[in-house]
């Protein structure tokens, strides 16, 4: 009794024929090696395995899911960690406005792409999905396919935590977002255009102040010397 390898099989009744289920065309019960052979013959080209190799292909299955996963998750999670600072800068947006209008597409942008990263189609794994589901079922050494199996949960337990941090992001940039809406913003863009037109401003008006101070000064000298030549014409004809 060995197990068997049919890659093309599929159909109910090729698994009716073998009387076991199967995962990516590895059977999970043991079958009689003339089974195999007339398959081989009638449907398609099938091959035995020993206990190893078909526990090692199982295992093989959920591993190769887990690393499509774990390359999805990976770039999802550089994206989620990107929206740290895109939740900075809207809420900087919100404090201190330049442009209500602009400012809130730029925020609702932001929080497109945390709604991207939170619905992004993971890759097809159906076939770890089976050997976790149905695994638990091979008749020969178990111990290498719930290795597997744990190997690929665990990176299913990784994803869905950076979709939750991206759920996270998407609250905090619609909290800024709900705060460019409140009655405040308008008040809060009001108080920047004033403290921007008096940085602009101030300076200028120094300066201008600092040379009327100067032409002023130069006045009252000149107003003095006057009065002084002025005082001793007087004195002079006394």
């Amino acid at each position: 009794m060995k197990f068997v390898h049919c890659p093309t099989i599929g159909t109910i009744e090729d698994h009716l024929f073998f009387n076991s289920p199967f995962i990516s065309g590895v059977s999970l019960f043991r079958v009689r090696s003339e089974q195999i052979s007339t398959f081989s013959a009638t449907r398609a080209a099938s091959h035995e395995l020993d206990d190893a190799d078909a526990a090692a292909l199982l295992a093989g299955i959920a591993d190769a899911a887990t690393a499509e996963l774990a390359a999805f998750r990976a770039d999802l999670a550089r994206r989620a960690e990107a929206l740290k600072k895109l939740v900075a800068d809207a809420q900087q947006l919100a404090e201190l406005p330049a442009d209500l209008t602009a400012d809130r597409a730029t925020v609702r942008a932001y929080i497109a792409e945390a709604e991207a990263i939170i619905a992004a189609p993971a890759p097809d794994v159906r076939a770890g999905e089976n050997v976790a589901r149905w695994g638990v079922r091979f008749e020969g050494n178990t111990a290498p396919t719930l290795a597997a199996v744990e190997r690929f949960e665990g990176e299913i337990k990784k994803l869905a935590a950076v979709r939750d941090t991206a759920g996270k992001r998407r609250s905090e940039l619609e909290t800024a977002l709900a705060r460019m809406d409140s009655p405040e913003a308008a008040g809060r863009l009001a108080s920047v255009r004033l403290q921007r037109d008096l940085t602009r401003r101030v300076p200028g008006l120094v300066t201008e102040f600092g040379d009327a101070q100067k032409a002023a000064a130069a006045a009252l000298a000149r107003m003095s010397t006057v009065a002084a030549a002025l005082e001793g014409m007087l004195h002079g004809r006394a």
